[in-house]
Order: C-alpha cells, then sequence, then structure tokens
C-alpha cells in the first residue's frame, strides 16, 4: 500500500510541476482529472490514520496562521510561497506514511490532489491576488475533509 501511496504522490507532483503547454491544444490540466465526486463508506465516514490525521492538522494550522492577511489581500507572494512549502512538507509526510485501506486512500487521493493543486498555485503563481485563490482551494479541500473523513478533534477553520 506504501507504494501506491508513493507512486501516486509522485505522479501528481510530477504532473504539478510539469512545465505549463500554454493554450496548446495539446495542453493538460491536472486540476480537472483528480476531482471526481467523493463518497463515503457505506454512510460513514472513512478512518483515518494517526499521519493523516497528523498532516492534515499541519495543513489547517499552517492556513490558519496566515488567515488574516490572506483575507486582508497583506500577504506578499513569497508568503504564499513559504505557506505552499508547509502545505507540501505535510502532505509528503501523508503519502510517505499512507496506511489506510484501498477505498479510504482513493477518496483520499481526491481530496489531496485538491490540496495539492491549491498548493501549487500559491508557489507558480507570482500575483497574491491569483495565489489567494490557491489558498482558497486549500482551505475548500480542508473545510470538505471532515465530511468524509473521521477526524477526532479536528477543528475547522473558522469563518470571518
Amino acid at each position: 500500500m506504501r507504494t501506491r501511496c508513493w507512486m501516486f504522490a509522485t505522479l501528481l507532483m510530477a504532473l504539478i510541476v510539469a512545465p505549463s503547454h500554454g493554450a496548446d491544444s495539446n495542453s493538460h490540466s491536472h486540476a480537472g482529472h483528480a476531482t471526481g465526486g467523493m463518497t463515503l463508506d457505506q454512510g460513514k465516514k472513512w478512518h483515518t490514520d494517526p499521519s493523516l490525521r497528523k498532516g492534515m492538522t499541519e495543513i489547517r494550522t499552517a492556513l490558519a496562521a496566515k488567515a488574516d492577511p490572506i483575507r486582508l489581500s497583506t500577504l506578499p507572494a513569497a508568503g504564499y510561497v513559504r505557506l505552499s512549502e508547509k502545505v507540501n512538507t505535510s502532505l509528503s509526510l501523508i503519502f510517505k506514511n499512507c496506511k489506510l485501506k484501498p477505498e479510504a486512500d482513493a477518496m483520499l487521493h481526491i481530496l489531496l490532489a485538491r490540496i495539492l493543486d491549491g498548493a501549487a498555485k500559491m508557489k507558480e503563481e507570482t500575483n497574491p491576488a491569483e495565489q489567494a485563490e490557491g489558498a482558497s482551494a486549500v482551505a475548500a479541500a480542508l473545510a470538505e475533509y471532515p465530511e468524509f473523513f473521521n477526524h477526532p478533534g479536528w477543528q475547522p477553520m473558522k469563518k470571518k
């Protein structure tokens, strides 16, 4: 199972950091591929493991620490890059220590792809307004996470 998680993580990272092909008819956007509908486990939330809970909490904490500057449009471009690096470090922890059942893992990968896409936008864009869209994508995935995954003690982001 670990090998499958690493293979998926490597594939996602390669797609995200691959150079853009502009408006070429062969261009490929990863954003629309891993966003299929998530489902529950026969009506119940999917189980989580300690590394998933730790990584998701770290992502939430990093984003929450920058919520006000993001909301007020005062976070500089370099701040978004640092935030994306924190998010990617936590994602690496999750991928490296993945121990979920295959079905839960598949649902998790849909969610993590959204976070990866948001982190990539924060890192690669140079306009803070566009970087803020990446942060919003991460926040949206974090908001969706507790709807599908059982994470005792999860604290949602505060809405202002």
